[in-house]
């Protein structure tokens, strides 16, 4: 029996948005605003068309038409996608390994680490699996990019993790974990909504954050 998450049903982070998924028209366009301004937000280059396969990844996802499975083992799967010899299948699912090390180190972070799952160790199979990928498609544009979601697979992660936040800020507590994430991560999100809800931490505050990095590198 396989076991895994239908994301269609699947409870979503206590950070995901709730509502704006529903009410958006046009899943396609929402996630790229959302993934535009994430990206933009933390200084990840990224050409158009991983831009968009990664768009096109999300809205899979969200309607359902694919299953993160976060309970088989990675290097289950990485020997299951070893398997195959038919070159296409073989591709499809070391491109599915990427898909859900990517999706699930961005959106499922948490949950990765309540298991005791490294970020490091799901970065590295992520990486490698899109590597994979690359070598097995035929075609140039694709190989591309793949390419590029293996070399900048972290700060893509860690992008992720600004699209699936909530928009708005709740109570006083909600404000100091917005707070705790920025002084602990850096993120330009996270600064920027303290800057909307009136409160500008670099003058409020003393210190800086403090595991913060440059550019993608920061959580």
């Amino acid at each position: 029996m396989r076991l895994g998450y239908n994301l269609s049903m699947a409870p979503r982070p206590s950070s995901a948005p709730r509502s704006s998924i529903v009410l958006s028209p046009d899943l396609q366009s929402f996630f790229h605003e959302r993934l535009h301004r994430a990206l933009e937000d933390r200084g990840v280059d990224l050409d158009d068309a991983a831009r968009q396969y990664v768009v096109g990844m999300l809205s899979r996802f969200a309607l359902g038409k694919g299953m993160v499975d976060l309970k088989t083992p990675l290097a289950f799967q990485w020997r299951k996608a070893l398997e195959p010899e038919d070159r296409p299948e073989k591709l499809r699912r070391f491109r599915y390994l990427g898909d859900i090390t990517l999706y699930s180190s961005g959106f499922f972070g948490e949950h990765l680490k309540k298991k005791g799952i490294s970020k490091r160790y799901v970065a590295s199979m992520g990486r490698r699996a899109y590597l994979c990928a690359q070598q097995l498609s035929g075609n140039r544009s694709t190989s591309s990019v793949y390419a590029s979601l293996a070399v900048r697979f972290v700060p893509i992660s860690m992008t992720l993790q600004d699209v699936c936040e909530v928009e708005t800020v709740q109570g006083p507590q909600g404000v100091v974990k917005l707070y705790d994430r920025w002084r602990r991560s850096g993120s330009a999100s996270a600064l920027r909504k303290l800057r909307d809800h009136g409160l500008f931490p670099s003058t409020m505050f003393q210190g800086e954050p403090t595991n913060g990095s440059q550019g993608g590198d920061r959580q």
